[in-house]
């Protein structure tokens, strides 16, 4: 029995392109048809079925190919002494039926080994390859990270899929801190990596499929005018115990004096502060992209009132003023502070801009 190993006619041609290397088997000079070992490669200017040297191997390719040998005389052998038929097509067939048999024994990936992190990251690397843009990457990592933190601080440093139970993700759920779409969002991130779980039968059914999730849109909560001024004095006096929950507060009463959106905000300078007399007003522009108008301004004209007067006296310049890079992150400190002082109205980026009309002097 005779054996060449060789690259494909296509990939043979590359400059260095990674490929597989073919066999082809020989017995009593009848050669079989020549299939794919699964043994990668890189093809670099070689002759299409020129039959190899180990010199013109790595060492690991040359391990692998030693392995194959051995399993093909090995079958040769166990025919001869079957008395059976042997052939090159025969030995063919059954080197690809025990390599069947064995994937479908051998378990690609187990539980004990594949933690939720590796399966998030797997999940948006085939989405990247599929040609899913940087941004998504990066919204994806933020979403695993929530239910990731919040495993980890019940107790599960490498979380496992086994250990996602149902109750698990619906105190998850009852428990985040930011907006309701965001939460629908990440849940449905984590469904979709479980279902890659139960297919490869690491788990054999997906628990947070059956938690039921709050619906988008604003609720009645959110619908509320704002807070009142006297829940913006507790909210402007109350006690903050880290350096980020003050920052928070003074954009937070910043933007409720300017009706300010949290982008326009981010991007506020000093050009856009107009004095007249002794009336102080900001003068955002915003190009948004519009389906039909893509040279769309949106004009923003509001009277900068005392309470963000105090703000912007206390850091002494526009530039100087606090920012939070994402407007979750704002969120969740001011629901914890308005919930620590009793206040029970959303204290939030979208609901700042509404206070305006309740500190019209």
């Amino acid at each position: 029995m005779d054996l060449l190993f060789y690259p494909r006619l296509n990939d043979a041609t590359n400059t260095a392109g990674r490929c597989s290397l073919y066999c082809k088997i020989t017995v009593n000079k009848l050669s079989c048809v020549p299939f794919s070992t699964d043994i990668r490669i890189y093809a670099k200017n070689w002759q299409p079925k020129k039959k190899t040297t180990n010199d013109e191997f790595s060492d690991t390719v040359r391990q692998e190919i030693n392995r194959l040998e051995n399993i093909l005389r090995r079958i040769k052998i166990d025919l001869e002494e079957r008395h059976e038929p042997i052939t090159a097509e025969i030995i063919k067939y059954n080197y690809l039926k025990l390599k069947k048999d064995q994937r479908q024994t051998k378990p690609s990936i187990t539980s004990n080994s594949t933690t939720l992190e590796s399966l998030y990251s797997a999940f948006t690397e085939k989405k990247m390859k599929e040609g899913a843009k940087k941004s998504t990457k990066r919204h994806d990592y933020y979403l695993a990270k929530s239910f990731l933190d919040f495993a980890t601080k019940k107790g599960f440093k490498d979380i496992k899929p086994s250990n996602v139970t149902l109750e698990l993700v619906e105190q998850f759920c009852d428990n985040f801190n930011n907006s309701k779409n965001y939460l629908r969002q990440s849940v449905k991130l984590l469904i979709r990596v479980l279902d890659i779980a139960v297919k490869k039968k690491i788990i054999m059914h997906n628990p947070a499929k059956e938690v039921e999730l709050p619906k988008g849109g604003s609720t009645k909560k959110n619908n509320e005018i704002g807070l009142e001024p006297e829940e913006l004095e507790i909210l402007k006096n109350a006690k903050t115990y880290t350096e980020r929950e003050e920052k928070a507060i003074d954009i937070f009463l910043f933007m409720c004096g300017t009706s300010l959106d949290f982008c326009d905000y981010n991007i506020l300078t000093e050009n856009d502060i107009v004095t007249i007399g002794t009336t102080k007003i900001v003068r955002a522009e915003r190009q948004k992209t519009d389906r039909y108008d893509t040279e769309r301004i949106c004009q923003h004209n509001a009277i900068i009132k005392e309470v963000a007067l105090e703000v912007l006296g206390k850091y002494g310049s526009i530039e100087n003023l606090p920012r939070f890079k994402y407007s979750h992150d704002l969120d969740a400190i001011l629901r914890e502070i308005a919930e620590r002082n009793g206040i029970e109205k959303n204290s939030n980026h979208q609901t700042s801009k509404k206070n305006i009309c309740k500190l019209i002097n």
